[in-house]
């Protein structure tokens, strides 16, 4: 009798080797034909509990393997470069850079194209000059001789004055006026770029921690998928079993005591499994995280390297244009500004 009891009572102890974890969705097993001793059902790509007891005590070492978050990695510094509200910011200074450009190149060539500036100062100060004599000449023009001669030195000592006076109060060459206003634009030039480059780079920063967030969480969702998945594979397991024990004692004290067995070792196996599963967790958690670092360190290392080469071409331009290696024309001037455009976001 105790013989016979044991190996009906076999199933209970052998049902752990039948625990499979599905990596679909729903994470269910089929449960019918529990009787049938053929080769077990596939169900989306799992061993289903469709087997006899003989097929549960030869699966009882059987691992399953499963993966969480396999086809979850950190996205590249290209991609995030190129995301939508990145690529807005870029536009957005390039519109700006361009129109700058055309302003700054308007007013180099009117400076360029003539002296009109200068000539026009000199023309207006000779002007003056000549009304200043006349109203001497006029005013004293009935004076005695006397007065005459003593009006005539004073008129030609203002006419010497008017003419020196200006001399002294001209404004620079014609260079150097352009000169200063080179440098004016590379200075406006740099401050747009250097303006854009934060509001691009934080923008870039953005998506990055955003998309990391998110991919955290995507993480933490299918740990929570798969355990819930096990408990209930698990729950139907032990469902499975009490009802065999159902079939076999018919004494009520036993089976009680028998099913309280097969809570106990169906709790057991929740605890090792989800365990297990946290496990995998932890694995995958810490290789993302490790990608997520190498990521902000490429865009911090990228950040820097841009910045530094705005400031090199715009130091190498300024010097150029104080040792005069750079020619002073509206043509050459915009080398700077063409280096700008094609900043490497």
């Amino acid at each position: 009798d105790e013989t016979t009891k044991a190996k009906k009572l076999q199933p209970s102890g052998d049902l752990s080797g039948a625990l499979q974890l599905s990596e679909s969705p729903h994470g269910r097993a089929s449960t019918a034909g529990l009787e049938v001793p053929d080769t077990p059902d596939v169900e989306d790509g799992v061993v289903s509990s469709t087997v006899s007891v003989v097929d549960v005590t030869s699966n009882k070492n059987a691992s399953v393997i499963v993966s969480i978050g396999d086809g979850i990695v950190a996205e590249p510094l290209e991609k995030l470069m190129t995301n939508k509200l990145v690529l807005e910011k870029k536009g957005e200074f390039e519109k700006k850079f361009e129109s700058l450009r055309r302003k700054h190149e308007k007013e180099r060539s009117r400076l360029q194209s003539g002296k009109g500036s200068v000539d026009g100062e000199k023309y207006k100060s000779k002007f003056y000059n000549n009304k200043l004599v006349k109203r001497l000449s006029t005013k004293n023009i009935f004076s005695t001789d006397v007065g005459l001669s003593v009006t005539l030195p004073e008129t030609s000592e203002c006419q010497e004055e008017g003419v020196e006076g200006p001399s002294k109060g001209l404004p620079k060459s014609q260079s150097e006026r352009l000169l200063n206003i080179l440098k004016e634009h590379l200075d406006q030039e740099k401050e747009l770029q250097d303006k854009y480059h934060d509001i691009v780079y934080a923008m870039v920063e953005k998506v990055m921690i955003t998309s990391q967030t998110n991919q955290m969480k995507t993480l933490k969702v299918l740990l929570e998928r798969e355990i819930s998945s096990a408990m209930r594979r698990l729950q139907k397991l032990r469902h499975l079993e009490v009802k065999q024990l159902s079939k076999v004692h018919k004494d009520k004290a036993e089976f009680d005591r028998m099913k309280r067995e097969v809570g106990k070792t169906t709790i057991e196996k929740g605890v090792n499994e989800c365990s297990r599963l946290t496990d995998i967790y932890d694995k995958k958690k810490a290789e993302l995280e490790s990608q997520h670092e190498e990521i902000r360190q490429k865009l911090e290392e990228e950040r820097n390297k841009v910045k530094a080469a705005i400031q090199a071409e715009y130091t190498s331009s300024y010097n150029k244009y104080e040792s005069g290696e750079l020619a002073l024309t509206p043509s050459a001037s915009t080398s700077f500004a063409d280096t700008l455009s094609k900043t490497p976001y």
